[in-house]
């Protein structure tokens, strides 16, 4: 009778011992985390299974202690804080493993440690709701942790170090590489720009200007003014050609104006036409006129204008000598 009332005793020591508790519940649960650790193979859920059953033993029969003790208090919360940012970056890395396959070898214990991971997030956010009053706060143990970092990062000490200079190489490189593609960028809008102007030049009266005037001065004569009404006049006798091609110097649009005119059957640009009239004795002549001060010029599909007039302008308008007029 006496052995039994000893056994009971005892039985209600351990169950009245929080501690021995605690330590039943702590061991219980790290040896199955160890042994689902040892069947994954991953520490992960070691790790998860052990930071519950201490953090749930201490919250379940050990909070008197933190409680009563200000600096097991500070100790708990530092640890609770840790705790959740372990566990978020946890998820993170996890996350990342998982879906581009590279967690475990086996997707369905994969997605449950992740599950897992996800799970023991929540519920340690919510202990860490329930102690908001402790000190220290979760900011400022952030901020700790930042500037820990920054000092460890720049004084060489790894792994931070070496992951300052990795991403600074990788920064650099980026540079690198964007500033090569904007130069390449760059390259390309020039040469499309050249090219827009060697077009230009082709086909547009500003092209062949650039072409006859740089001929007529390096023949020690004054530019030509090309203005707009002997383009539009150019570009008139230019249609009457299309109707009725003749070298005959009569027409509607060329009275009293010297002119170079070309056909060809193949499509004209600025350079053939040049180098046609070039060529051409009596069209060279038109060309280098010391008298001449004004021209007009057009060109469109096989046909090629240019007129020539000494008469000074008034208003962009060639004035004719008294009893000479335009014909239209």
């Amino acid at each position: 009778m006496k052995a039994k009332e000893q056994t009971l005793k005892g039985l209600s020591n351990v169950k009245n011992n929080k501690w021995l508790r605690s330590l039943l519940f702590v061991s219980a649960f790290s040896l199955a985390g160890w042994g689902i650790s040892v069947l994954v193979p991953s520490f992960v859920p070691f790790w998860l299974l052990f930071g519950f059953s201490v953090i749930y033993s201490i919250e379940k029969w050990l909070s008197y202690y933190t409680r009563k003790y200000r600096i097991l208090g500070k100790i708990y919360r530092l640890i609770l804080n840790l705790s959740v940012l372990s566990a978020f970056g946890l998820i993170i890395w996890s996350g990342i493993r998982l879906f581009s396959h590279q967690l475990l070898y086996s997707p369905i214990a994969g997605s449950l440690i992740f599950l897992a991971e996800l799970a023991f997030f929540v519920w340690m956010c919510g202990t860490v709701s329930k102690n908001s009053w402790r000190w220290p706060s979760m900011k400022l143990t952030v901020s700790v942790l930042v500037c820990i970092a920054v000092v460890f990062t720049f004084a060489g000490v790894p792994p931070l170090s070496t992951y300052k200079d990795t991403l600074i190489t990788k920064w650099e490189d980026y540079q690198t590489e964007r500033a090569a593609q904007q130069a390449e960028i760059e390259a390309e809008e020039e040469d499309r720009r050249k090219q827009e102007l060697a077009e230009q030049r082709l086909t547009s009266v500003e092209g062949y200007a650039i072409l006859f005037n740089e001929y007529r001065q390096s023949n020690g004569l004054n530019a030509l003014t090309f203005t707009d009404d002997l383009n539009e006049r150019a570009s008139l006798r230019l249609r009457e050609l299309e109707l009725d091609y003749s070298h005959d110097s009569l027409g509607n649009y060329n009275l009293h104006l010297a002119e170079n005119i070309l056909w060809a059957t193949y499509t004209l640009d600025n350079h053939i036409a040049f180098e046609s009239w070039k060529g051409s004795p009596g069209h060279n002549a038109n060309m280098l006129d010391a008298s001449y001060k004004y021209t007009g010029y057009a060109i469109g599909g096989n046909y090629a204008v240019q007129l020539f007039t000494q008469y000074h302008t008034i208003n962009g308008e060639p004035q004719l000598p008294p009893g000479w007029y335009w014909v239209d």
